[in-house]
């Protein structure tokens, strides 16, 4: 024989009802929608910030090579170094593209990894342009 507890009238039985539930469930995906998006933002800076860390070390170790040599190199190194997005960071010796300014430029694409080159000048174009937006560079005497 089966026994089964009645309740008296009106009375609920113990436990959530599907509305409250669903009540939150869709609360924590809010709430997690939210935490993420927090995260993502942080880490587009952090690897921005990086970005420009490494390139202020790369400039340093430029400035100390034309300390011992007397001028910038006048080509990139064979172990390029790979920005935070996995691309390589790019350097340009100006003497090359303006003879009257020996200096240099480090440049990391960005995440998208596109990039305009530097002008004759050495000098890149706008960064509103839709191929520097999130560029992130270095020049000489910064």
């Amino acid at each position: 024989m089966k026994m089964t507890r009645k309740l008296p009238d009106g009375a609920r039985s113990p436990g959530f009802t599907l509305l409250e539930l669903l009540l939150v469930i869709a609360v924590l995906a809010l709430l997690s929608a939210v935490a993420s998006s927090a995260v993502v933002g942080a880490r587009r800076q952090a690897a921005v910030l990086r970005a420009e860390s490494e390139l202020a070390v790369q400039a340093l170790a430029l400035e100390e090579y034309k300390r011992r040599h007397g001028d910038y190199p006048r080509t990139e190194g064979p172990d390029a170094l790979l920005d935070p997005w996995g691309n390589r960071y790019l350097y340009f010796y100006r003497s090359a593209l303006a003879p009257a300014a020996a200096s240099f430029l480090l440049l990391s694409a960005g995440p998208d990894g596109v990039t305009t080159w530097p002008d004759a000048s050495g000098r890149l174009p706008d960064a509103s342009d839709a191929g520097n937006a999130d560029n992130v560079s270095w020049e000489a005497g910064r």
